[in-house]
């Protein structure tokens, strides 16, 4: 009997992907995905999505992630990643183990298993285009280097069933269209609705997998996408049977256009930039060998086989993502590490990296390309796998100060998230401490200011002064403001610097961080001067007869 080569092969590597993700140091089971296994637990043993049973003294520990709607208590994130969970969870229950107490153990078996079948999905489909050890390689340096390392063995996100689902849909999808198994489209159409169950952007993967499909065999097409609307149908009827609206809260589309931060000034661009090329979220920076690989292009023979209608999977949609998520005005996905909500969109990417893998070395340039692309995975996989699973400060980046609290530090190149040391942390706190001006800051001087209350200090008037001094051995300065405020109503805002007017503009809403660039050499060495102009400062109620306009947290300059 002959053996194929390719599962031996492939053995050592999963073994490898299990072990890293086991023995990874950094596990994200007390961010998001904290209270998912809990909806596990609760629908084998009571029946329901709701978490009442457990009790205020267990929920309270949970937090933001479950919340209270309609008398009852749900998990707020959403439920695919439950429902895909329950066989783990119903195995972990008869070994004793109960979620509100092993949850973050049992996470991190089902976070490895997840890791290894993804590498599995990764190798199957590059199978379909390459020879077994160059689809292995692939496949490992694809996981290792990029975030389906960093995130997904990282914590059992979202995005681990997710991606697990949409490369299952992608590969049925390819396979029917290349060896003409017209058999297949109820497993694209199961698997492209339990992608969206677990991560509703993956919504977008449907539109674009089955247009291809349709390239190649339209009844495919159309009996898949009735069957992916009859389960969606269904899933909207039980969300109006079990919450009284046609969607569960996570999965509402108005829920990617808001977010209790706002950054003003540029915001879809800087997200669109930031998403790719950032130090601290950008895909091709994380990940470089994706942009490395198409050097290579003319060293690749393998037999492609698909129409150019492929390209929806492996380009469109990624960038449609792209696109999505940096609508979103918390683009970078809070506190973790790397490019954790681009990671979505690795499926589709990994098939648009497949097309132009080297094959064959030719010439100068083909050796020096190849070998490039060898330079630029080497460095992914320190970044994601090593720094991202093991590195301390880079762990601890995001949240020491964090870039919800300060968002410029993402586009930081100085000390990136990537690179992150103890030097260079401990660099960024004493200069982030001695740059930074707090409402109820000792070092600064209030004139036209309220007494300061727990989290901010009200202005008092149309009028606000605050000065401070500027130490001039902790420059050079690059003339940057970073104000987090608050503003009662909307408000028209002018901004002087030692006298000299840098920003005006209007502003509204909680928790804004706006940035504002002014000329260096306004910023003295000594004191200075900040005055806020507020024509529009109102009274603050009929008992409360502060004229309020702005409510300032914090300055910090750079």
């Amino acid at each position: 009997m002959k053996i194929d080569t390719s599962r031996l092969f492939a053995v050592p590597v999963l073994v490898a992907v299990i072990a890293v993700v086991s023995m990874a140091k950094f596990v994200s089971s007390g961010s998001d995905p904290a209270g998912t296994l809990l909806v596990s637990e609760t629908l084998l043993t009571h029946g329901t999505l709701k978490l009442d049973h457990y009790g205020p003294e267990v929920l309270s520990r949970y937090g933001y992630r479950v919340r209270e709607k309609n008398g009852h208590y749900y998990y707020y994130f959403p439920l695919g990643t439950s429902l895909a969970s329950l066989p783990f969870v119903a195995m972990a229950k008869g070994f004793g183990f109960e979620m509100a107490i092993h949850e973050a153990e049992v996470q991190r078996v089902i976070a490895a298993l997840t890791s290894a079948l993804t590498v599995v999905l990764l190798i199957a489909l590059a199978r379909l285009f390459l020879e077994p050890l160059n689809a292995i390689l692939i496949s490992a340096i694809f996981w290792a280097g990029s975030s389906l390392a960093s995130t997904s063995g990282g914590g059992l996100w979202s995005h681990n069933f997710a991606i697990l689902f949409a490369l299952g849909a992608i590969y049925t999808a390819i396979r029917a269209t290349r060896l003409q198994q017209a058999g297949l489209w109820p497993v694209i159409a199961i698997t492209l609705f339990l992608a969206y169950l677990c991560r509703p952007t993956m919504a977008l993967l449907a539109p674009f997998l089955l247009l291809y499909l349709f390239s190649d065999h339209r009844l495919n097409a159309i009996k898949a996408g009735l069957l992916l609307a009859a389960l969606l149908g269904g899933f909207m009827l039980f969300s109006v049977n079990e919450f009284g609206q046609l969607l569960p809260d996570y999965y509402l589309p108005g829920r990617l256009s808001t977010s209790h931060i706002q950054i003003v000034g540029g915001t879809f661009s800087d997200a669109l930039y930031g998403n790719l090329f950032s130090p601290a979220r950008g895909l091709l920076i994380y990940s470089p060998f994706i942009l490395v690989v198409w050097l290579c292009l003319g060293q690749s023979d393998k037999p492609w086989g698909l129409k150019r209608s492929w390209l929806l999977i492996g380009l469109a949609w990624p960038l449609a993502h792209w696109v999505v998520v940096s609508n979103f005005s918390h683009w970078w996905g809070g506190q973790g590490f790397g490019a954790r909500l681009m990671s979505d969109s690795l499926p589709g990417l990994f098939l648009l990296t497949l097309y132009s893998w080297p094959t064959a070395l030719r010439g100068r340039f083909g050796k020096a390309a190849t070998g490039l692309l060898a330079i630029a995975s080497i460095f992914a996989i320190l970044v994601n796998t090593g720094q991202g699973l093991f590195g301390y400060y880079a762990n601890i980046w995001a949240a020491q100060p964090s870039v919800d609290d300060h968002p410029w530090y993402l586009f930081d190149w100085h000390y990136p998230q990537l690179l992150a040391s103890k030097r260079g942390h401990e660099r960024r706190l004493a200069q982030n401490a001695q740059r930074t001006i707090s409402f109820d800051s000792a070092d600064a001087s209030f004139i036209g200011w309220c007494e300061p209350e727990a989290t901010q200090r009200w202005s008092s008037g149309t009028t606000s002064e605050m000065t401070f001094r500027v130490d001039g051995r902790g420059g050079p300065y690059q003339g940057i403001f970073h104000l987090q405020a608050f503003f009662f109503g909307r408000q028209r805002v002018t901004m002087l610097l030692n006298g000299v007017e840098i920003y005006q503009g209007q502003l509204a809403g909680n928790n804004v961080h706006l940035t504002v660039d002014f000329p260096p050499d306004l910023l003295r060495n000594g004191e200075n001067s900040v005055i806020f102009r507020l024509p529009d400062a109102v009274q603050a109620s009929d008992t409360d007869t502060r004229v309020l306009g702005l409510a300032f947290e914090k300055l910090r300059y750079d």
